[in-house]
């Protein structure tokens, strides 16, 4: 495996960047960046949908952010984490995450955008570079993910960005700690639950 903190480092701190959108490195010592996701997480918006964390507070989302942005540690023991701040222009309308623990079989992609900024294509760009990223990065070729059931939205984008295997409603406790989820996949998997690990 590769050294992931030295892969995340990209030129310029820019993971990607288009006409519409840039990504840069989640920084929790960046104020809009922090203010952002404290707002996101914590809002009735984001929580309708989102299980597989819970972030009820600006405390507990600034925990998460310890996370994600410094590992492995004894808080989480994850083979490798990167999460990206999605903007468009200079402004700050999601995120994107690519995580993986041992015991998954493949990394899991996570994302989310302000809600006034869905329905725009947003989500799926920034999923679609960040797959192209991992994979050009010899770092990962398939992906997971998992959505609650009556989130279309979400599975449009999971579908859009080359997620073609649906897997149907599970209880996966590492992904919505028990409660049933929505699983895909880019490529066929014989026994959804073994990617419990």
């Amino acid at each position: 495996m590769h050294n992931m903190a030295e892969r995340w480092n990209t030129p310029e701190g820019l993971l990607f960047k288009s006409e519409r959108l840039s990504m840069k490195p989640l920084d929790r010592d960046d104020k809009a960046q922090a203010d952002f996701f404290i707002e996101l997480s914590t809002s009735e918006y984001f929580k309708k949908y989102e299980s597989n964390i819970e972030l009820d507070t600006p405390e507990m989302v600034e925990e998460y952010m310890l996370k994600v942005t410094n590992f492995p540690t004894p808080l989480w023991d994850l083979s490798y984490c990167g999460a990206w701040m999605v903007y468009a222009q200079d402004t700050v309308i999601g995120f994107v995450m690519c995580e993986k623990e041992p015991k998954e079989w493949y990394p899991t992609i996570s994302y989310g955008v302000s809600e006034g900024e869905t329905g725009k294509g947003y989500a799926t760009e920034a999923t679609r570079a960040l797959l192209t990223w991992v994979r050009d990065n010899d770092l990962a070729e398939d992906f997971f993910a998992v959505v609650q059931p009556e989130n279309e939205a979400s599975k449009k984008v999971l579908k859009k960005s080359g997620f073609v295997v649906e897997l149907g409603i599970h209880e996966l406790k590492l992904f919505m700690d028990g409660k049933p989820g929505m699983a895909f996949c880019t490529t066929e998997v014989e026994d959804v639950e073994a990617l419990n690990g």
